[in-house]
C-alpha cells in the first residue's frame, strides 16, 4: 500500500510529498476479551519504510481508491467529519483495530450516530494508515480524546485550540498551568478542561488513557449523566479526579477503590445520590475528599477512619446522617478543614465548620 507524507525540501520552500511503502504485520492482533485497559502493544500498525518490496495485506487499512495525500492542517475541525472516500471495508478494519485494544467500546464504535464513530472518522481522515507517524498507544490516545471532544460538544467549547489537528496532543488546548502535560513518550499525564463549556457525558474511552493519566480535571462544566465506573476501574495511576460543579447524577461508583494512588477526589456541587462508598476508605493516599452539596444519604462509612493522611474532608450540605464514626476524629489527626452538617450527625467534635439546613456555614 502506497501512502504519502509531507517532506520539506532542502531550499525551505513549500513542503512536498514523498511516497513510502507501508509493510504491515503478517498476522492480525488478538484481542484481550476481558481487559478494559490498553496493553503495552495492543496491536501493531504498519510503519513506513523506504523499500520497493511488495507489501502484504494491512490488517487495518485496505482501499481500492487511488492513494491521496494526507496533509497536516491547523484549521478547526467540523463537528461531524464525513466518511470521505473511505470504503466500508476499510472502516470495518479500523473498528476492529480499536475494538481489539478496547473491547468495552465496541458497541459505540459500530453505531454510526455515536460520538465514538465521529472520532473514528477523525482518525481515518487524518491519518488513515498511521504511516508510522504515531505509536499504537498514541494512535489510540488520539481516538480517546476525540471521543471526549465529540461527546461534549467540542466545537462549542470556549477554547478548542489545536484539538483534532495533526499537532501533538500535548499541544492541544488545556486549562492547566503545568509545564508538562505529557510524558517523554508523548502520553498524556494531565487532562484539564476546567470551565470550558463541556456539555454532554463523560465517555468510557477515557479509560484508554489509564496507562499514563495522573490528573483528570473537568471542573465547572455542564457534564451530565453518571461517573463511568470503568473510568475509575482503570485509574490505577490517577492522582487527582476533579468533577466538581457539574450536573452529574447517580452514585459514586464502588470502583473508586481501584484508584489506589488517588490523593484528591472532588465531586462536590453535583446531583449525586446513593451512599458514600466504603471503598473510599481503602485509598490510603487520599488527602482531600469533597462531596459537598450532593444528595448522598446514609451514614459515613467507618472505613473513612483509616485515612490518616486526610487533610480536607468536606461532606457538608448532603443528606448524611448520624452517627459519626467513633474513630474518625481520633484517627484523622491531620485534618485542617472538616465541614459537615453537624446537627444531622449528632454533633462533631473535630469539625472546623458546621453547616445548617438554611445553607449557613459557621466556623466552630
Amino acid at each position: 500500500f502506497t501512502s504519502f507524507i509531507e517532506d520539506d525540501d532542502s531550499n525551505g520552500s513549500n513542503p512536498g510529498l514523498r511516497a513510502v511503502i507501508s509493510t504491515p504485520p503478517t498476522q492480525a492482533p488478538t484481542a484481550s476479551p476481558t481487559s478494559p485497559t490498553l496493553t503495552d502493544s495492543p496491536v501493531t500498525l504498519p510503519t513506513s519504510i523506504g523499500t520497493t518490496a511488495q507489501p502484504t495485506l494491512s490488517p487495518v487499512i485496505e482501499s481500492t481508491d487511488p492513494p491521496t495525500a494526507t496533509i497536516a492542517s491547523t484549521e478547526t475541525p467540523s463537528q461531524s467529519p464525513s466518511l470521505s472516500d473511505a470504503s466500508s471495508e476499510t472502516i470495518s478494519r479500523l473498528i476492529e483495530f480499536i475494538a481489539t485494544a478496547f473491547p468495552p467500546g465496541t458497541a459505540a464504535l459500530e453505531d454510526t450516530t455515536s460520538p465514538q464513530y465521529q472520532a473514528l472518522l477523525f482518525i481515518f481522515n487524518r491519518v488513515p494508515n498511521n504511516a508510522g507517524i504515531f505509536s499504537d498507544q498514541r494512535y489510540l490516545q488520539r481516538y480517546a480524546l476525540a471521543s471526549l471532544y465529540f461527546s461534549t460538544g467540542g466545537s462549542q467549547w470556549r477554547n478548542d485550540d489545536d484539538w483534532l489537528t495533526n499537532v501533538t496532543e500535548c499541544q492541544w488546548y488545556s486549562s492547566s498551568q503545568s509545564i508538562a502535560l505529557c510524558d517523554g513518550d508523548g502520553r498524556l499525564i494531565e487532562l484539564d478542561l476546567t470551565d470550558n463549556n463541556l456539555r454532554g457525558t463523560i465517555p468510557i474511552e477515557l479509560a484508554m488513557l489509564s496507562d499514563s493519566l495522573q490528573v483528570l480535571r473537568l471542573t465547572r462544566n455542564r457534564l451530565v449523566g453518571t461517573i463511568p465506573p470503568l473510568v475509575l476501574e482503570a485509574s490505577a495511576n490517577l492522582v487527582e479526579l476533579a468533577l466538581d460543579e457539574n450536573l452529574l447524577r447517580g452514585e459514586i461508583p464502588a470502583t473508586i477503590g481501584q484508584a489506589q494512588n488517588l490523593e484528591i477526589l472532588d465531586v462536590g456541587y453535583n446531583g449525586l445520590n446513593g451512599t458514600l462508598p466504603s471503598e473510599i476508605g481503602s485509598l490510603g493516599s487520599l488527602t482531600r475528599l469533597v462531596v459537598t452539596e450532593n444528595d448522598i444519604t446514609g451514614i459515613i462509612p467507618g472505613e473513612l477512619s483509616n485515612l490518616q493522611g486526610m487533610e480536607t474532608l468536606l461532606i457538608d450540605r448532603t443528606s448524611l446522617l448520624a452517627p459519626l464514626p467513633d474513630a474518625l476524629c481520633d484517627n484523622l489527626v491531620n485534618l485542617a478543614d472538616f465541614w459537615s452538617d453537624c446537627d444531622e450527625l449528632g454533633g462533631c467534635a473535630c469539625c472546623t465548620v458546621c453547616c445548617a439546613d438554611e445553607n449557613v456555614c459557621l466556623p466552630v
